[in-house]
């Protein structure tokens, strides 16, 4: 799989290179790959990925100064409601060093993954 690495530069930065996989099955946001991981994206993917295709998944650790950063960004843009989801990552960063984000490419777009499992 060729990527255009220009179109995708912004998004790709902090991110490194995970895992490639070829999708098996697709029921709205939620994508089987063909190893038994289990993608689950912020959107529907039912008529972006078909059986066979390949996605090449990327992982970045977000440090808890980052993380702090972007709780206080929340704060003062008045965001709220994604407080308490930053908190539980705060919490996760205190336990073990970092909190792990996952997200993918395919077809030279980038998608954000809500959850990633093996």
């Amino acid at each position: 799989m060729l990527i255009d690495t220009d179109l995708l530069f912004d998004e790709l930065q902090e991110y490194a290179f995970f895992h490639k996989c070829e999708v098996k099955a697709v029921i709205d946001e939620k994508v089987k790959c063909e190893d038994g991981e289990v993608l689950e994206f912020y959107e529907d993917m039912e008529y972006i990925l078909d059986e066979f295709d390949e996605i090449i998944i990327l992982k970045k650790k977000q440090t808890l100064n980052d993380l702090e950063a972007f709780k206080a960004f929340l704060i003062e843009t008045n965001k709220n409601e994604l407080i308490a989801s930053v908190e539980s990552s705060i919490e996760i960063a205190r336990r073990d060093g970092a909190y792990e984000t996952f997200a993918c490419v395919h077809d030279d777009t980038f998608y954000d993954l809500h959850g990633f499992s093996f």
